[in-house]
């Protein structure tokens, strides 16, 4: 036998075992990822209608990786929420991968919070349900 067909060979051979070891890699599920978590601009005082303390959001990250379905946990009608509604649609994620390919990931709760002393704002996202 030639070279190139034994070459021809080992790579006929070897390919049902690539292929098994990339679905290996590929199954199961991965958790989407924030690459992006836009806050308000921080501020040298608080605005008159700045409320500190916390807000909470769910939402859905796209298969696109993009929150869509925004809403208030529980609206008191705070300009911290207005903030939130405003700004979470423009997070962005890796979204969560299903046997490698994307799908969407419901019922995720994102806090953000207002630190009135030094104006600080964080963010901090839950696991979904």
């Amino acid at each position: 036998m030639s070279q190139a067909t034994l070459l021809l060979l080992g790579l006929l051979l070897l390919a049902p075992i690539a292929a098994a070891a990339n679905r290996s890699a590929c199954s199961g599920l991965r958790p989407y990822q924030v690459i992006v978590a836009v806050t308000p601009d921080p501020y040298d005082g608080l605005a008159p209608e700045a409320t500190c303390g916390a807000v909470d959001v769910t939402f859905t990250v796209s298969a696109s990786g993009m929150p869509k379905d925004v809403q208030l946990v529980q609206p008191t009608g705070q300009w911290l929420e207005q903030e939130a509604l405003r700004l979470v649609p423009s997070w962005k994620f890796r979204p969560r991968a299903q046997d490698c390919a994307p799908v969407d990931a419901e019922g995720v709760i994102a806090r953000i919070t207002l630190d009135c002393d030094s104006g600080a704002y964080s963010v901090e996202i839950a696991e979904d349900a």
